[in-house]
């Protein structure tokens, strides 16, 4: 349910910072995969590793991928169910996990209406709301059974995993930064990965995206630390991702599970901080549709997530555990709200 390669420059970071230490130069790659391009600026490192995580992705995208009619998971969804490898089942297990925990508002199981919408091609578009009623019969987490080795898929049900991807794959890149000793940072998507401290002994600097802006504004600046072997997840969540107009209103492509229509709740944008890359991305979009209140912060303070919720308004509530780390930095149209939940 989240951005395409065309949606890459909509992502709501930008790396502010890169060290110049000509005796620590970095090593610069990237290329294409899950539909966006996955950007690497690592130390410590030879250039085999970029390659090697863009392997990780293609083999995950290979599994979980619903626009790829030869992935795992597309192979599962057309026979209704099957023997399933253990990542899939895995990434499928956290994502109905955390659903019960969101109360549905991470909901993996909207593949027959993210399908109408057609977000995932060049030309979305309104669905007719029969059919989208239609579509939303073939939803339903209870409909999604996980045996051991095994995916059963009830009454047409169709795992979208698009909200959970690109932080899954940055775990991955993590796990191999931390077997080969190197430290940096992975752009992917609208998610970002801090590996380790910078090697200049500087802050890692994360511009945060202004949703009211173009695709190269920011409001705002997050800044980490990350010890050795310690990683910081970065993702976002926006209404301007994705969106497109019709008929004179505009829709995005975050849905409420319950209606099948883009949520309206005044966000604008979302974004989670985590030290694991599929929370960091499954909660963006979770909070995102939960909207700004105590509910959202205290699923925040369970997971150790930390968040930055932007409003139609102007209002920036941040949670208590990123305040050190946030700075505001266009304060002409943003304020920060007192004390939390906006």
């Amino acid at each position: 349910m989240k951005r395409t390669l065309c949606c890459l420059l909509t992502l709501a970071l930008l790396l502010l910072t890169a060290c110049r230490n000509a005796d620590k130069t970095p090593t610069v790659g990237g290329g294409f995969a899950m539909g966006s391009y996955l950007s690497a600026r690592l130390y410590g490192a030879d250039a085999g590793i970029v390659n090697e995580m863009l392997a990780d992705v293609a083999a995950l995208d290979g599994e979980i991928s619903l626009t790829n009619k030869d992935s795992a998971l597309s192979r599962l969804v057309a026979a209704g169910g099957g023997d399933a490898d253990d990542t899939l089942l895995s990434l499928l297990r956290r994502s109905l996990d955390l659903r019960r925990e969101t109360g549905g508002a991470l909901d993996i199981s909207l593949g027959a209406v993210t399908t109408l919408w057609g977000f995932q091609t060049d030309a979305p578009t309104l669905p007719d709301d029969a059919a989208l009623r239609e579509a939303l019969r073939h939803t339903g987490a209870e409909k999604i059974r996980i045996g051991n080795g095994t995916l059963t898929l009830q009454d047409g049900v169709i795992p979208e995993p698009g909200a959970v991807g690109k932080g899954a794959a940055l775990d991955l890149a993590a796990a191999r930064l931390r077997s080969s000793g190197a430290t940096g940072l992975v752009t992917f998507g609208g998610s970002v990965l801090l590996y380790g401290p910078k090697p200049d002994g500087g802050v890692w600097g994360v511009g945060v995206r202004d949703p009211k802006g173009g695709e190269n504004d920011y409001f705002a600046k997050l800044s980490f630390s990350p010890q050795k072997d310690e990683a910081v997840f970065i993702s976002t969540s926006g209404s301007y991702e994705k969106a497109f107009t019709e008929n004179g209103r505009t829709y995005h492509h975050i849905l409420d599970p319950k209606t099948g229509y883009p949520v309206e709740n005044g966000l604008l944008s979302v974004t989670a901080v985590s030290d694991d890359g599929f929370l960091s991305d499954a909660l963006s979009t979770a909070l995102f549709v939960m909207g700004c209140g105590e509910q959202a912060f205290a699923l925040c303070e369970k997971y150790g997530t930390g968040a930055v919720f932007v409003l139609d308004d102007g209002r920036v509530a941040v949670t208590p555990d990123l305040a050190d780390s946030f700075t505001l930095t266009n304060t002409a149209e943003y304020r920060l709200t007192d004390g939390g939940a906006a």
